[in-house]
């Protein structure tokens, strides 16, 4: 028994010896196919998921545990909302976060008149200031 060379074919693993790749006739190649260009609205789009990605860590960790406090809620916080929502001309801003666990932040949605009342959620134009307790 002599020596085998290391190739890919002679390689052994956990699961057995490496076998090479084989082409379904229905495949055109190998090569990975050329992607879109995205368009400027999917470009956007990515670009608020990363920074509201960003947002989220630093409001989780400075929020943990939920800031609404419903029915003395001492749940940690699982998710980020907006207090002036950015479907209403809110900025991704830390002052415009906070810091909640899932059935307070379904509440705050589902009460928007206590909510506003409370400074949960604002609208904007509205009289009053967004203010943060810590």
């Amino acid at each position: 028994m002599g020596l085998q060379r290391d190739t890919p074919a002679t390689r052994r693993f956990a699961f057995g010896p490496r076998k090479p790749l084989k082409r379904s006739p229905f495949q055109k190649s190998f090569k990975q196919t050329a992607r879109p260009t995205p368009t400027p609205q999917q470009l956007r789009r990515r670009a608020f998921e990363a920074e509201h990605a960003a947002m989220r860590r630093i409001v989780l960790a400075r929020d943990r545990y939920c800031r609404v406090h419903v029915r003395r809620c001492t749940n940690r916080a699982t998710e980020a909302h907006h207090v002036l929502p950015r479907s209403r001309g809110g900025p991704n801003e830390l002052w415009n976060y906070l810091g909640l666990c899932h059935d307070c932040h379904q509440y705050v949605h589902h009460h928007p008149r206590e909510s506003e009342a409370n400074g949960w959620l604002a609208r904007l134009g509205a009289s009053c200031e967004i203010a943060t307790a810590t």
